[in-house]
């Protein structure tokens, strides 16, 4: 079954249980470690084309509708002025009424999808050592001392020392 049919399937089901269907763009560009990601503002379901190869019918039975029902119980709880929990009661509803069990991560191989290496950087505090990511440390440098990170712990501001080795190394 290809993408186009599950979703408008997906509609289908929306509409009979609901009374309405959200209108979703579903891209096909994610990589990484995660199967999909959904916007639910945008409603923009991203797939990831990896595992879509590897794992067609999985992603397309599986992953679709899960994203799928992250937008649609969005949409339930923003007309009830509920906040949506991304993994919440409404969303484990919409999940069995298509028939799925609410499982909240995927099965598949990561070894079979690029995953890129992460560098870390030692940052410490007063009272241990932290490793921030290359994300982290670039937006704190960037930021040139407005923007920084501060220990969960202490409280005290998390100081620069020394690049760490990647992740995969």
């Amino acid at each position: 079954m290809d993408i186009r049919k599950k979703l408008y399937q997906l509609e289908n089901i929306s509409d009979e249980f609901f009374g309405f269907h959200p209108d979703c763009k579903v891209i096909v560009d994610l990589r990484g470690q995660s199967a999909g990601k959904a916007d639910a503002q945008n409603k923009v379901i991203r797939l990831n084309r990896d595992f879509l190869y590897h794992y067609p019918e999985k992603m397309v039975n599986e992953v679709l509708p899960h994203e799928y029902a992250h937008i649609l119980s969005y949409e339930i709880d923003n007309k009830c002025g509920i906040r949506n929990k991304p993994h919440g009661s409404t969303w484990k509803k919409v999940m069995s009424v298509f028939g799925l069990a609410p499982k909240r991560t995927h099965d598949f191989d990561i070894k079979k999808t690029y995953v890129r290496n992460m560098k870390y950087f030692l940052y410490v505090c007063g009272c241990s050592k932290h490793h921030l990511s290359a994300i982290r440390h670039n937006r704190s440098e960037r930021s040139r001392g407005k923007f920084f990170y501060s220990c969960r712990i202490c409280g005290k501001r998390l100081k620069y020392v020394e690049p760490l080795r990647t992740e995969n190394e």
